[in-house]
């Protein structure tokens, strides 16, 4: 009987150890027994992160001499298109005496003018002239020159020692002209003339005089255009 108690004892002494044991074992989360082996908790992947592209300053291109407007090229052209402008007239003709007047150019091409002219009492006669013009050019050769056809109305008056006449003369001609700088144009102008008399009072009665029906008439004229669009 002795060896079995001191059996008893024993197997009673192993069961408090081993329930000693079993209490101060820690626990997982169901009560399962913590695991010896520690579970490594997963490393983040860093996020890239983007780098900022600098801003890249636009170069300025070079110089373009066959571009106009662009610095240091070629500037635009020095006479440059225009298709209306008005002028200023001056010049001294047969009928047209010393006269100045302003034209309106519908178009490069073509003009229509006013005009006043006067002998300033030259020759023992006073004349003074108004009238109207027309011209358009249909040629233009080599050289800066242009050829064309004009047309004038005229009404004058001419007062002498032997008579007074009140006329009027129609000039059917030809012009040519060349361009002396942009806006300064010399002009020369040729035709036929006819002519009518509207009145004429005689002072006199030892002179008798008529005007000349047809005659030739020529005008020598500068151009100045002004205003342009």
């Amino acid at each position: 009987m002795g060896g079995t108690e001191r059996v008893r004892v024993r197997f009673t002494k192993i069961s408090i150890v081993a329930i000693a044991l079993s209490a101060a074992a820690p626990r997982g989360a169901a009560g399962e027994p913590a695991s010896s082996t520690a579970t490594a908790s997963p490393t983040p992947t860093p996020t890239p992160t983007s780098t900022p592209t600098p801003t890249s300053t636009p170069t300025p291109l070079p110089a373009c001499p066959e571009c106009p407007g662009t610095d240091g090229g070629a500037k635009p052209s020095e006479t440059p298109a225009w298709h209306h402008a008005y002028e200023w007239t001056a010049g001294l003709g047969y009928y047209e005496r010393f006269n100045v007047g302003v034209a309106f150019r519908p178009s490069p091409a073509s003009s229509l003018g006013l005009f006043g002219g006067t002998n300033f009492g030259a020759r023992d006669s006073s004349t003074w002239t108004v009238g109207a013009a027309w011209s358009h050019a249909f040629r233009q050769p080599a050289g800066g020159l242009e050829m064309g056809l004009d047309a004038k109305a005229m009404y004058w008056a001419q007062s002498n020692p032997d008579y007074d006449w009140k006329m009027m003369t129609l000039v059917f001609g030809a012009y040519l002209a060349r361009e002396v700088r942009r806006d300064v144009t010399l002009v020369l102008d040729a035709g036929a003339s006819l002519n009518f008399s509207l009145d004429a009072t005689r002072k006199q009665n030892v002179n008798f005089a008529y005007p000349t029906r047809w005659n030739g008439s020529f005008c020598l004229q500068v151009r100045y255009r002004f205003d342009e669009w």
